[in-house]
């Protein structure tokens, strides 16, 4: 028995070491106007394909290779026609839709994630920059006729906290409430 209580008061103490040094955060808002983008072309190399969208994500830049939650906030669309738009959307690789509630379709979030080192690759998939088998919006390939605005909003924390993104993120769904994605 004494050998489990030392074992367990030293993982204890391990875990206090660490949320002590838990760091503040950093968080971004850019405003995306759809328009601005280019519906991805495939036949094109890795450098060509991804080059309409570098500028947009030379921001996030500072936040490359650290855990992050995001998400995109609705600021102006109809979400009933957002989910119908992304519903139709014939790609193996879209994000999960919650069955359909009127109260779903009140929120001012369209998706919520996470990233433990890899925000600019995420966002590449989920603007559709990416050919992958690796769930996302794939936002270039159902939105642009829509009369829709965004806005993404990124929250970095240090790499000693990125154990915590889980719990951050579940919190946050059950706030924020996305239209599609995490079930």
């Amino acid at each position: 028995m004494e050998i489990a209580k030392k074992i367990i008061y030293n993982q204890n103490q391990e875990l206090r070491n660490h949320i002590s040094q838990i760091d503040a955060f950093e968080s971004l808002s850019l405003t995306i106007d759809l328009n601005d983008f280019e519906i991805p072309n495939f036949n094109l190399n890795e450098a060509e394909l991804v080059k309409p969208i570098e500028a947009f994500l030379q921001p996030i830049q500072e936040f490359k290779n650290k855990p992050c939650l995001y998400f995109f906030e609705i600021t102006d669309g109809n979400r009933k026609e957002i989910r119908t738009a992304y519903e139709k959307l014939n790609f193996n690789n879209k994000a999960a839709l919650k069955k359909e509630d009127d109260k779903l379709l009140e929120t001012n979030c369209l998706y919520l994630g996470k990233s433990q080192k890899g925000i600019i690759h995420r966002m590449k998939v989920h603007f559709g920059y990416k050919q992958t088998t690796e769930k996302g919006l794939q936002l270039l390939h159902w939105s642009k006729p829509l009369e829709m605005k965004l806005k993404i909003h990124i929250i970095c924390f240090s790499k000693t906290s990125d154990f915590l993104l889980p719990m951050y993120e579940k919190t946050l769904n059950g706030e924020l409430k996305p239209l599609i994605g995490y079930l």
